[in-house]
C-alpha cells in the first residue's frame, strides 16, 4: 500500500465507504456466462519461500488456510505478519433483473452470476482504502451444486459462475465470498454486498446522473446509445446501465474492455459523490435508500459508515487488477492470474514488514 500523507487527499464523501461504495462497486458487470464444468486442476506451485518458522511455504499451498493467523511468514527474504487491522469487503454486481422479490432462484443453480467482483480492503489503522478489481472470468475454484442444492464437488470454473449456486441471496452471496477468500489464499472477508443490475438506474439517477470522458468509441447493444472516444456525456440511469453493461461477446476480451469503462465511471461517480455531499450524511442514506430493494449485505451499514466517515482513497493510486491474462477457453474466454503477481499484492496490502 502506498505511504503518503491522509492530508493530500480530500476525505468529503467517505461516509460511502459502506453506503454508496457498496453501491459502486456492486453495481457494475453483468453479462450471463454459463461455463462447462471442468476436472479441478493440480494445485498451483507456490510462488512464496517458506515460512521462517516451520518451514511451510504460502501461496499455492493448502497449508496457508491458516497462515494469516500463523504469525511470522518470510517472503523473498523478509518477514511479514498478517495485518489485524484489516478488513475486507465483497461487492457484486448480479446478472438478475428487478428487485430481490421479483428476481427469486427458482432453484439452487439459478442465484445469478457474479459478473462484477470488487474487494474493498479497509485499513483501520491508517485509515486507507484499496479496491481490488476481480475479473468475472477469472478462472478459480468453486463449489458445484446440482438444482437441489447436493454438492458435487469443486471444480475450476470462471469466479462469476459460484453466485449462481445458492439462493440468490445470503447462501450465494457466502459461496461468492468464500471462493474469492480461496483466491487470495484464505484471507478472510468480512461482509459482502450484492446488488441486481436494476439498482444501478436507481443508483445512477438518485445522484442526478454521471458525467464521463468516454476513453473509446462505444455503442450499447440495442443501438440506443452511441459515443465518441473523448467525447464527454452526462448519463442518466439507464444510458449508465446501458454503458456498463453493454459488449459485443464477438470481440476478444470484452469483458475487459467493459472492465474500463466499469473503472470510470468509478472515478467519476466518486467525484460527484463528493461534491453531493459536502460533509453531509444525507446523501448517502438517500442513495442507499435508493439500491436498498435491489441489495442483499451482511453487513452494519449504519456502522460502516461511520467507521470509514474520515478514510482515504485515490481512484489513481489504491485501485488494483489482480494481474493475468486472458485467453480462449474450449467454449469461453479464461482469465488466468499471474499467481507470483497475485501473491505480490497480498503482501502488499494484507501483510506488513517485520523485524
Amino acid at each position: 500500500m502506498n505511504n503518503r500523507e491522509r492530508g493530500r487527499k480530500s476525505n468529503i464523501g467517505w461516509i460511502l465507504g459502506s453506503i454508496v461504495l457498496l453501491a459502486i462497486i456492486g453495481v457494475l458487470v453483468w453479462m450471463v456466462l454459463s461455463g462447462d464444468e471442468e476436472p479441478a486442476p493440480t494445485p498451483a506451485e507456490s510462488a512464496v519461500e517458506e515460512q521462517n518458522a516451520g518451514g511451510r511455504d504460502i501461496g499455492g499451498s493448502s497449508e496457508y488456510v491458516e497462515k494469516w493467523q500463523e504469525g511470522v511468514i518470510t517472503y523473498k527474504g523478509q518477514g511479514y505478519r498478517y495485518n489485524d487491522d484489516i478488513k475486507s469487503y465483497l461487492f457484486m454486481g448480479i446478472d438478475k433483473d428487478g428487485t430481490l422479490e421479483e428476481s427469486e432462484a427458482e432453484n439452487y443453480i439459478d442465484g445469478g452470476q457474479s459478473d462484477a467482483m470488487f474487494l474493498l480492503v479497509v485499513d483501520n489503522e491508517t485509515e486507507q482504502i484499496s479496491i481490488i478489481a476481480i475479473n468475472r472470468n477469472t478462472m478459480a475454484m468453486i463449489d458445484v451444486y446440482d438444482p437441489d442444492g447436493v454438492y458435487l464437488g469443486r471444480q475450476r470454473l470462471q469466479i462469476c459462475l459460484q453466485h449462481g449456486y445458492g439462493d440468490g441471496r445470503r447462501i450465494s452471496c457466502q459461496y461468492a465470498a468464500d471462493a474469492v477468500s480461496r483466491l487470495f489464499n484464505n484471507i478472510p472477508i468480512s461482509g459482502y454486498l450484492a446488488m441486481n443490475m436494476d439498482g444501478m438506474i436507481s443508483l445512477t439517477d438518485s445522484i442526478g446522473g454521471i458525467e464521463v470522458t468516454v476513453e473509446e468509441d462505444f455503442t450499447s447493444s440495442n443501438g440506443t446509445y452511441s459515443y465518441k472516444a473523448g467525447e464527454t456525456v452526462k448519463l442518466d440511469g439507464p444510458a449508465a446501465y446501458s454503458f456498463l453493461r453493454s459488449r459485443d461477446t464477438t470481440v476478444f476480451d470484452s469483458a475487459g474492455q467493459r472492465l474500463a469503462r466499469q473503472q470510470l465511471y468509478i472515478q467519476s461517480l466518486m467525484l460527484k459523490l463528493q461534491s453531493l455531499m459536502s460533509g453531509s450524511i444525507g446523501t448517502a442514506a438517500r442513495v442507499f435508500k435508493a439500491i436498498e430493494p435491489y441489495t442483499v449485505t451482511s453487513l452494519d451499514v449504519v456502522q460502516l459508515a461511520e467507521d470509514f466517515y474520515t478514510y482515504s482513497f485515490s481512484a489513481e493510486e489504491d485501485m488494483y487488477s489482480i494481474p493475468g491474462e486472458i485467453t480462449k477457453g474450449e467454449t469461453f474466454e479464461e482469465y488466468i492470474i499471474d499467481d507470483t503477481a497475485l501473491y505480490d499484492l497480498i503482501i502488499q496490502l494484507f501483510y506488513e514488514a517485520v523485524e
